[in-house]
This record gives C-alpha cells, sequence and structure tokens, in this order.
C-alpha cells in the first residue's frame, strides 16, 4: 500500500484525483483564457486536500525517527535522575 494509502481513505483521494480531472479540463476550456486570481483560486482548490494528506505522509515518514530521537533524550534524563539520586540526595 502505498504512503497515501496509508494516511488517507478511499473518498479522500477520490476527492483530490476529481478535483484534479476537474481542474485539468477547466485548464483546457475555461481556463485558458483565465487570469491569475481565478488561476490561483483554482490551484488553492486543488492544492489544499491534497497539501493535508502530503503533509500526514510527511508526519507518518518522519515519526520513526522522532520516536527514537525522544526514547534516546528520556534514556538521557533517566540516567540523569538516577545519578542524581546518588550525587544530589
Amino acid at each position: 500500500e502505498s504512503s497515501v494509502g496509508k494516511v488517507s481513505n478511499e473518498e479522500q483521494r477520490e476527492a483530490v484525483s476529481k478535483a484534479a480531472t476537474d481542474t485539468e479540463e477547466w485548464m483546457y476550456d475555461d481556463g485558458y483564457n483565465a487570469d491569475l486570481a481565478t488561476m490561483i483560486a483554482r490551484y488553492e482548490e486543488l492544492f489544499g486536500p491534497a497539501d493535508k494528506i502530503f503533509f500526514r505522509v510527511s508526519e507518518m515518514v518522519a515519526r520513526p525517527e522522532a520516536v527514537v530521537a525522544l526514547k534516546k533524550k528520556l534514556q538521557k534524563i533517566t540516567a540523569l535522575m538516577k545519578r542524581w539520586e546518588t550525587d544530589k540526595p
């Protein structure tokens, strides 16, 4: 299963796919002569839902490394606390 499939459901993927298809069709028809503001609006309609999915993918990819880093910090803190028990009672 792809990363996108792991962080989104079928409904979300279909919505992004439909928005991409609709935007592509619009670009070849009405969008061909559209002004910049209209193009930006269409881009935001497409990018918004997709960006949420891509953000969750980036979180999923970064999470294992973050967990390892956190565990290392917790081990250091635990070791420090044990030293304090003996060094600074």
